[in-house]
């Protein structure tokens, strides 16, 4: 296939013009395309929160194939991520996690939110605005403490607050000290500590 050029052949007949109802018709259609292209940008509800708060990675693994590090990552980024708009308070992420937990924690995650509790001071705020509190764990490359049956890793925690409007507000960043054990069932997260400093 040879590339030639291509020319302009003048047309010679009588050039059309633009009538009234072929303007309407080309304004009308640019309008509603501006009105799709700006649907729900500016709405007074609350959006919905759907979707999953753990901000993991498919590939990490289950509960009963995941390395000790994935699971300390995975069971405190779950126990951080709050939704004040559905959860009564922050202690109802740990049913969220309970996959990831053993020992104490996973009886702690079985039962009901504890009552009587004094909720934190932005709870009400962040429910009456729709914010989600979203919590990434880092894990650091080598446990503290490692034996066969029982592990212990440092875990970085940020929490940040993703706001309605889309924007987002750190909250808080943290050192855990994630204490792991080996089970019939995997590893599993069995105590925590936030680490001094």
């Amino acid at each position: 296939m040879t590339n030639k050029p291509i020319t302009a052949v003048p047309n010679r007949a009588r050039p059309r013009r633009w009538g009234r109802s072929r303007l309407t018709a080309f304004a009308a259609c640019s309008v509603a395309a501006l009105g799709i292209a700006l649907a729900g940008c500016g709405t007074d509800q609350a959006p919905e929160v759907s979707g999953t708060d753990a901000h993991v990675h498919v590939d990490d693994g289950t509960p009963e194939t995941a390395s000790p590090e994935t699971v300390a990552g995975r069971a405190l980024s779950a126990m951080f991520s709050w939704q004040p708009v559905i959860d009564p308070s922050p202690g109802a992420a740990m049913g969220r996690a309970l996959p990831w937990l053993g020992g104490d924690l996973a009886t702690e995650a079985s039962m009901p939110p504890a009552e009587g509790i004094r909720p934190l001071p932005s709870w009400q705020l962040w429910k009456q605005s729709g914010d989600v509190i979203s919590a990434s764990a880092t894990v650091e490359p080598e446990p503290v403490h490692s034996t066969p049956e029982q592990q212990t890793w440092r875990v970085q925690v940020r929490q940040t607050v993703l706001h309605a409007d889309g924007s987002s507000t750190p909250y808080s960043h943290q050192t855990m000290s994630a204490d792991l054990e080996h089970t019939d069932s995997g590893w599993r997260l069995v105590s925590y500590n936030v680490v001094p400093g």
